[in-house]
């Protein structure tokens, strides 16, 4: 009900009426009515403890984020429809990050959202590396806007990571985000995981966060004979989702490669919309020994252990190859 008096307020409600109210919370708002006010599927544990940057609010930490404005950029209706999805996983990305200086890559950089909250709340000198097509040179930048007008420019290389080396020498990083990328990849992730080790310091951290692809919404498409798999894209095969993994998966991957996880976690970031499709109360019995493998999003941190990547493929991720490119 609640949601319906609101979408009516939003279609025939007077201009001057709504204009007393910005239209970003009006929307930020409607979100909450909509998803975010919505439980989980009763009985599932799907949102992991997150903690917010000292001195600040979960909502204080979504302002800054909806005020910052890519050059050219104005449309704040789509920053904050975007953040509504997208802030808690920053944040829960963000705490993997260690709380100490050095150099920092952040692969697929842009919004640059992510790279805005470690400019704030970390110590390091960041590179970026982007792809946005062989029509954009490979050195190229961005201008940012911050919360106070400041302009910045960010400074990336703009590098396909499955097919061209990782424009930095060995042992460069500290730290190497992925963040939102290896589901886009159709070549190669173990190649790419094989040049990020290279590039990361032994000891470093490696941080990578992708949709989980056994997320309880995905289970309960099944079982309503919905599909799972993402829509083809009208920006080609890099603007959708090609290969999403299981926590267990991801985590056999990093290892493989060689690195070691030290952390590894999937949660909710938004609104669950599992029950729109099925009714999970009655999956609860057969979903009980994943408890902690359903939430929307797999986050991950890992160190990089001494000595040279791993790029031998993994079976049950390739297939068609000779034998000689396969481990084990």
């Amino acid at each position: 009900m609640l949601q319906q008096t609101f979408s009516a307020l939003e279609r025939f409600g007077p201009t001057w009426l709504k204009n007393l109210v910005p239209e970003k919370w009006r929307i930020w708002l409607g979100y909450q009515i909509k998803v975010r006010l919505r439980r989980a599927p009763a009985g599932y544990a799907l949102r992991t403890p997150m903690t917010i940057p000292a001195g600040q609010t979960r909502d204080q930490i979504f302002n800054y984020l909806a005020s910052i404005r890519a050059e050219g950029t104005n449309d704040e209706r789509e920053i904050v429809l975007y953040l509504n999805e997208a802030c808690d996983r920053y944040l829960y990305t963000l705490n993997l990050i260690p709380k100490a200086n050095g150099t920092l890559l952040d692969i697929g950089a842009s919004p640059y959202h992510l790279t805005m909250l470690v400019r704030k709340f970390r110590d390091y000198e960041t590179s970026l590396i982007n792809f946005f097509g062989e029509s954009v040179p490979r050195h190229h930048h961005d201008f940012i806007y911050d919360a106070d007008g400041t302009k910045i420019q960010f400074d990336f290389a703009n590098v396909n990571v499955e097919v061209d080396r990782i424009p930095h020498d060995d042992n460069s990083f500290d730290v190497v985000l992925l963040c939102e990328v290896i589901e886009h990849f159709v070549k190669d992730p173990v190649l790419v995981l094989s040049e990020i080790k290279r590039v990361l310091k032994p000891g470093g951290t490696f941080v990578m966060s992708t949709p989980n692809v056994a997320r309880l919404e995905n289970i309960s498409r099944l079982m309503s004979d919905n599909n799972l798999y993402d829509p083809y894209s009208g920006y080609g095969p890099y603007g959708r989702h090609n290969r999403e993994y299981t926590m267990a998966e991801l985590s056999k991957l990093v290892e493989h490669v060689g690195f070691e996880v030290t952390q590894v976690f999937t949660s909710d970031v938004h609104g669950n919309q599992a029950d729109h499709f099925f009714d999970t109360q009655k999956l609860q019995g057969l979903l009980a020994h994943r408890s902690g493998t359903l939430g929307q999003y797999i986050f991950i941190q890992a160190k990089n252990r001494p000595g040279s990547a791993n790029s031998s493929k993994l079976r049950w991720l390739y297939r068609s190859y000779d034998d000689e490119a396969y481990s084990g």
